[in-house]
C-alpha cells in the first residue's frame, strides 16, 4: 500500500514538472519578443521666433530681373518695402518696415543677414543692405523672422525681427547663363553667370557679373541715374 502511494506521488510530481516547463519557456519567449520591440525615441526642441515666413520660387518669378532682392519680401504679410524708383536703384530713399520696426535713413531696427552672415548694418550711412551683395538671379529664398528675433541671429540690428537672404548653390554640372533686360527711362541690364560644375571631386562654384543702368526720375538733374556693376563668386565644398 505504501509502495502504491509512492508511485502516485512520483507520477504527480513528474506531471507538474512536465506542465510547468512549457509555461516557463513561453514566458521567456514573450519577454524576449517584448525586448526586441522596444524602440528609443528622442525628441529635440528648438525655440524659434513667431510668425516666420519665407519667399519661394513663385514670388521670385514675379519680379523683374532689373529690380533687386529687397523686392522679394515686399509680398510677404506684414512687410512693406519702399524704394525711390521702380527698379530700386536709390538706396538713400529705400525703407523697410515690418510690424512697426523700420530700416531707413535714421533707424536700423531690423536685422539683415546674407547666408547667415552679418552685413555690418543696414542704414544708408555706413551700412549695406542685401541688394549690395546679391543679384536676384543668385538668390534662392529669403527667411523672415517677424517679432522677437532669435537670440542666435548673427545680425547687428535685430530689435524687430530678421531677414536672412540665402544665395543659391552652384550647379552640379557646368552651365552658362546670360540675361538681357530693357525698359523705360533708359533701363537696361546685362547679366551672365558661369557654373563650373564639380571640380576636384566635391567642389562646385559659380561666378557672375551684372551691369545695370536706369534713370532715377523723369527728366534731368543731379545724381539722376543709377549705374551699377556687380560681381559675385561662391564656392561650396
Amino acid at each position: 500500500m505504501a509502495l502504491h502511494h509512492k508511485h502516485l506521488l512520483a507520477l504527480a510530481i513528474s506531471s507538474a514538472l512536465g506542465l510547468s516547463a512549457p509555461v516557463v519557456a513561453e514566458e521567456a519567449a514573450v519577454a524576449a519578443a517584448d525586448e526586441q520591440e522596444v524602440e528609443v525615441l528622442a525628441i529635440t526642441g528648438k525655440r524659434i521666433s513667431y510668425a516666420n515666413n519665407s519667399t519661394d520660387e513663385a514670388i521670385k518669378n514675379t519680379k523683374a530681373p532689373i529690380g533687386n532682392v529687397l523686392d522679394l519680401v515686399s509680398q510677404l504679410p506684414g512687410i512693406s518695402v519702399g524704394q525711390g524708383d521702380a527698379f530700386g536703384g536709390d538706396d538713400w530713399s529705400t525703407t523697410i518696415s515690418m510690424r512697426g520696426f523700420n530700416v531707413n535713413l535714421n533707424e536700423q531696427q531690423l536685422g539683415i543677414t546674407v547666408d547667415g552672415l552679418p552685413n555690418g548694418g543696414s542704414g544708408y550711412g555706413g551700412g549695406s543692405k542685401a541688394n549690395r551683395y546679391l543679384d536676384t538671379e543668385n538668390t534662392s529664398y529669403v527667411e523672415v523672422g517677424q517679432g522677437t528675433s532669435d537670440i542666435a541671429s548673427a545680425s547687428l540690428d535685430a530689435l524687430g525681427g530678421t531677414l536672412n537672404f540665402v544665395s543659391n548653390n552652384p550647379l552640379a554640372e557646368e552651365n552658362l547663363s546670360v540675361g538681357v533686360t530693357g525698359g523705360d527711362h533708359n533701363a537696361r541690364r546685362y547679366y551672365t553667370r558661369f557654373d563650373t560644375g564639380q571640380i576636384g571631386g566635391n567642389t562646385t562654384a559659380y561666378v557672375s557679373l551684372s551691369d545695370s543702368f536706369n534713370n532715377r526720375w523723369i527728366g534731368s538733374g543731379s545724381n539722376g541715374f543709377t549705374d551699377r556693376l556687380h560681381g559675385e563668386l561662391k564656392t561650396v565644398t
